[in-house]
């Protein structure tokens, strides 16, 4: 479904290219995440739906929700994360502390 490869940047940084072999499947994810994100009432949303979304917004992928899309649906995304379970608030925690730990030293 998806192919990883990393390389090298500057002879330093790995780095990891996805590319995704069906076309398909990312207009397929990205139609239902769309559609969570500016469609129907919170309550009749997919709950995968909703996950990829809270999980985007979390990571801030830009690639995927980038920033003027996050703060323009905020109180949606918001709602959504809250249907989502513990993971997407757990993945931000993570995230922030990771930065703030790079941050210092």
């Amino acid at each position: 479904m998806i192919r990883v490869r990393s390389r090298r940047v500057f002879g330093l940084f790995t780095v990891q290219d996805v590319t995704v072999k069906d076309p398909r499947v990312v207009k397929t994810l990205w139609g239902g995440a769309s559609s969570a994100l500016r469609g129907r009432p919170v309550a009749h949303v997919n709950s995968y739906d909703a996950a990829a979304i809270a999980l985007a917004a979390a990571c801030e992928l830009n690639s995927v929700l980038p920033r003027p899309d996050r703060r323009r649906h905020k109180r949606r995304i918001e709602e959504l994360t809250a249907r989502s379970g513990p993971a997407p608030r757990a993945v931000r925690k993570v995230l922030q502390a990771e930065h703030a730990a790079a941050g210092s030293g």
